[in-house]
C-alpha cells in the first residue's frame, strides 16, 4: 500500500484553492468596502474559511475528502485508516494554514512592533520551509509538519496509510529550520541600517499625515522603451482611494528631506492603493505618482 503521490496532493489543494479563490472574489464583489475596513487582519476572515473547509471536508464528517481530493482520488486519515476526528482534523487545517496566512499579513511598517512581526515572519517561514522539505523528502509517509502533529496521512482513496519516517528526525529538521532562518533575518535586521533608515522615514509619513505604509523600498527598474536603468524610491500607501497628486507630492517631498539614500535615487514613487486581503481573495485599485528627482 502506498500513500497519495506529492503531485496529486499538490493539484487536489490547487482545485480547491480555486473554488475557495472564486468564493472570495464573489463576496469582494459585493463587500469590498467592508473587507477594505478590516485592514491587514481580512487575513484571518480567510483563515477561518480555510479551517473551516479544510478540517470539515479532511475529517469523518467529510469522510477525508475536499472536492479537490475526490477528484484525485485521495483522503486524509490517521495512522490507522480511520478518517480523523473533527478535533485533529481542525488542529491540522490550523497548524498548515495560520504560517501561510501570517506570510500574507500585510502590517504597516510603521508599526512599533514591527521587529516582532518580522521575527514571526521568519518563523512562519521556516515552518513552511520545514513542511515542504518534508513533503518532498519524505517518501515513505509523505507527512508533512501539518501530518506529523496531527497524525494524519494523505492516502489513495481505496488505501491504508505506510508510515516510514522517524519522528525525531522529522522534529529535528523542522527545529533546525526555524533556527536558522530566524538566525539570519535576526543577522539581517541587526546589521542593516539601511533598512532602519526607511522604516523611520515610514513613521515619519504616519506621524506627518496619518497614513499606513504598506511598503516602502529603494531600488532599481528599467524603461522598456530606453533600456535605461534608474534607481527608485517607491512608497506604497494604503488609503481610501481618490486623486490626490498635491498629497502625494508633499509626501515625496518629505521623503526627499528626511532620508539621504531618497536623495540619491532617481526617481521617487509615491503609489496610494486601496485594497483588500482577505486570504481566500484579494483585489485593489490604485493611483501612481512618479517625480524626477532634482542633482
Amino acid at each position: 500500500m502506498k500513500n497519495a503521490p506529492l503531485a496529486r496532493r499538490i493539484f487536489a489543494f490547487l482545485i480547491d484553492y480555486i473554488l475557495l479563490g472564486i468564493f472570495g472574489m464573489i463576496l469582494g464583489a459585493f463587500f469590498f468596502d467592508f473587507f477594505y475596513k478590516l485592514d491587514f487582519y481580512g487575513v484571518f476572515l480567510g483563515l477561518a474559511v480555510y479551517v473551516l473547509y479544510f478540517g470539515v471536508l479532511n475529517s469523518r464528517a467529510g469522510k477525508g475528502q475536499t472536492p479537490g481530493k475526490k477528484m484525485l482520488k485521495i483522503k486524509t486519515v490517521d495512522a490507522g485508516g480511520n478518517f480523523l476526528s473533527p478535533e485533529k482534523s481542525f488542529l491540522r487545517a490550523l497548524v498548515l494554514y495560520l504560517p501561510i496566512t501570517i506570510l500574507s499579513l500585510n502590517a504597516p511598517v510603521t508599526s512599533s512592533l514591527f521587529l516582532t512581526i518580522s521575527i514571526v515572519y521568519a518563523l512562519a517561514i521556516s515552518f513552511c520551509v520545514a513542511t515542504a522539505y518534508l513533503l518532498l523528502f519524505n517518501k515513505p509517509s509523505r507527512q508533512g509538519a501539518h501530518d506529523l502533529i496531527a497524525k494524519s496521512f494523505v492516502v489513495r482513496a481505496a488505501e491504508t496509510p505506510v508510515s516510514g519516517f522517524n519522528r525525531k528526525t522529522s522534529a529535528s529538521v523542522i527545529f533546525a529550520a526555524c533556527a536558522a532562518v530566524l538566525i539570519l533575518f535576526t543577522a539581517v535586521m541587526s546589521y542593516n541600517s539601511f533598512i532602519g533608515g526607511l522604516l523611520k522615514s515610514a513613521k515619519t509619513v504616519y506621524d506627518k499625515y496619518g497614513l499606513n505604509v504598506q511598503q516602502i523600498t529603494i531600488g532599481y527598474r528599467k524603461n522598456l522603451n530606453t533600456g535605461k536603468t534608474s534607481s527608485n524610491a517607491s512608497i506604497v500607501i494604503r488609503k481610501y482611494l481618490n486623486d490626490d497628486e498635491a498629497l502625494a507630492k508633499d509626501i515625496a517631498q518629505t521623503l526627499y528631506d528626511i532620508n539621504p539614500n531618497v536623495r540619491r535615487t532617481d526617481f521617487i514613487t509615491v503609489i496610494f492603493i486601496k485594497n483588500y486581503n482577505i486570504g481566500i481573495a484579494t483585489a485593489q485599485t490604485k493611483f501612481i505618482y512618479n517625480y524626477p528627482v532634482a542633482k
